[in-house]
């Protein structure tokens, strides 16, 4: 939730939809750096907003599954080029203006015992899933 309030306006900006599927009212507790874990949401739901035209929508939801906590970011929009889909989470692919690559992402999560891994189709969208440990 803090990092969609600092995302907020470029969200509205992009005349986005916005949908947050889990609860406020249910804390989940990981241990973890929450600074970190913070980029790490904040780059790919930018990501997200860039690549998703006006009117699209992202959806970002939490549940516990397997002892650990899913978080799915999902949108709607442009996908990643089959061409590309290889090389996501190597270091040949850089988000631009922002200078974090998912590569790093990665890493960034497996230091935190958590991983990450994605699904996209050309004009349909992407959907990144994070398991983080509860």
């Amino acid at each position: 939730d803090k990092v969609l309030s600092k995302l907020q306006f470029k969200i509205e900006r992009h005349k986005l939809n916005l949908q947050k599927l889990y609860s406020q009212e249910k804390k989940i507790i990981c241990q973890t750096d929450p600074k970190l874990l913070g980029i790490v949401f904040q780059n790919i739901i930018e990501n997200a907003i860039k690549y998703t035209p006006e009117n699209g929508n992202i959806s970002i939801s939490m549940e516990i599954s397997n002892n650990k906590i899913l978080v799915q970011i999902k949108d709607d929009g442009y996908g990643i080029p089959k061409k590309n889909i290889s090389k996501i989470l190597s270091n040949s692919v850089t988000f631009k203006n922002i200078g974090f690559s998912l590569y790093i992402i990665e890493h960034i999560l497996k230091k935190m015992r958590a991983d990450i891994s994605f699904e996209s189709q050309e004009n349909k969208g992407t959907t990144f899933f994070i398991h983080l440990p509860v």
